[in-house]
């Protein structure tokens, strides 16, 4: 079986039981190399050490060459079982992936300071560009792991009426090696779902399921490799269909809150850039609302909201680059007769609140609003698209980590597109 490819049959029996066999390359063979290098401001120029930058202008940077080889394959094979028991009809699956996953990577570091004048100082109001650098002569093996995770899981959706009931349980076994040291993880994770469909199209539910995810990587040069990410989450909410609503208008609308612990999780290194640390255990609740309606094949309206509350056990902080509010919204209307029929045209907003950019909550940016919008022409066989982000190029400031690393959000984007329709 080349990868990518499926291997299936199924099994019938009196209509009461079927099986069906799916064999897949979820993935298949997968490999990386990259060679990157980048240069950063480390700020002001301070030869005295005091505290005070010599000129306001002048800054130092830094250069940090980055070497990864990744290869890996993946495996999933599942197989399909629909039969009844009395009035409960019963959607059985139960499967056993493989993932095989080698990253080597290393590192280099030189700055203005050390070794000295190996990247020049840059004049941030007369910029000179093209000064050749002195690239590190030392590359640090900073990951040399090989992973090995096989997991078997099972599936039970029972229907029973307007009843909807779910279980799902998992197993992983991990085998780590990184740099000649091993070590084994496994876990049991799981989960459970009631779902009830009224006539109405109102659909209320409730959900709980655990979580775990093997993490690559280690902390700075020499530090060990990560632990395993885990997890738990209950989640409540309403869904609406609007199943009994006149033909021509098409909606669904959901809103739930839920509650996420989480352990193991990756924040950014306060003491050594572009590396992360393991932040314990992380708490967010939160509030997710939306609501998509198509009517009569001219009018689409997109709206959603979410309200997310994080909190850093170990720092008693906020997570970094997570927004508390987040909405956006997107009309948009397309031709159906006359001479324009075809031309479509949409309008949106985003707003994200201000965001932290560092672990410790120092270094916080203002929200920003942003506008899209997206020009459609539409034939039987052909689409012809032109859609933009932040329409009116906002100049605005997306994350601050420290007074010397802020980052300003993507500028004005335009992409046109052309797809062909089978």
């Amino acid at each position: 079986v080349n990868p990518g490819d499926k291997l299936r049959f199924n099994l019938v029996y009196m209509d009461r039981f079927s099986f069906t066999f799916d064999q897949t390359e979820a993935g298949g063979l997968f490999g990386a190399d990259s060679n990157m290098t980048g240069t950063y401001g480390q700020g002001y120029v301070d030869a005295t050490y005091d505290g005070i930058p010599d000129d306001y202008r002048t800054v130092n940077r830094a250069d940090f060459p980055f070497d990864e080889t990744i290869d890996a394959f993946a495996v999933d094979t599942r197989g399909y079982f629909n039969f009844n028991t009395g009035s409960a009809v019963h959607s059985f699956l139960v499967g056993l992936d493989y993932r095989d996953y080698q990253a080597n990577s290393a590192f280099g570091f030189a700055s203005s300071t050390y070794p000295a004048g190996s990247v020049p100082t840059l004049d941030i109001y007369a910029p000179v560009y093209g000064v050749p650098f002195v690239q590190p002569e030392a590359i640090y093996s900073y990951t040399d792991l090989v992973q090995k995770q096989t997991g078997l899981y099972v599936q039970d959706q029972i229907a029973i009426d307007k009843l909807y009931l779910t279980f799902s349980g998992r197993q992983d076994w991990v085998d780590n090696d990184d740099r000649g040291t091993n070590f084994k993880d496994n876990k049991f994770t799981y989960r459970a779902g009631l779902n009830y469909v009224l006539d109405s199209g109102w659909a209320p539910y409730v959900q709980a399921a655990s979580s775990f995810q093997p993490i690559t990587g280690a902390a700075y040069f020499g530090g060990q490799p990560f632990k395993p990410t885990t997890g738990d989450q209950v989640e409540a909410g309403l869904k609406y269909d609007g199943r009994n609503l006149d033909p021509d208008v098409k909606i669904f609308a959901s809103a739930a809150i839920y509650s996420l612990k989480q352990k193991n999780v990756l924040i950014p290194d306060p003491d050594h850039l572009f590396f992360s640390i393991q932040a314990g255990q992380v708490d967010v609740q939160g509030v997710e609302l939306e609501v998509v309606t198509r009517i009569r094949e001219r009018w689409s309206f997109n709206v959603s909201y979410t309200y997310t509350d994080s909190e850093v056990g170990q720092l008693n902080t906020q997570l970094p680059a997570v927004a508390k509010n987040k909405f956006s919204a997107l009309a948009d209307y397309t031709f159906q007769d006359g001479a324009l029929a075809g031309f479509g045209a949409g309008f949106g907003v985003r707003y994200l609140s201000g965001v932290y950019g560092d672990e410790a909550n120092l270094w916080k940016v203002p929200g920003a609003t942003l506008f899209d919008a997206v020009l459609s022409y539409d034939t039987e066989d052909w689409r012809f698209g032109l859609s933009a982000s932040n329409v009116f190029d906002k100049e605005y400031v997306a994350r601050c980590s420290s007074a010397a690393d802020c980052f300003y959000g993507t500028v004005r984007t335009v992409i046109g597109s052309v797809t062909r329709k089978f």
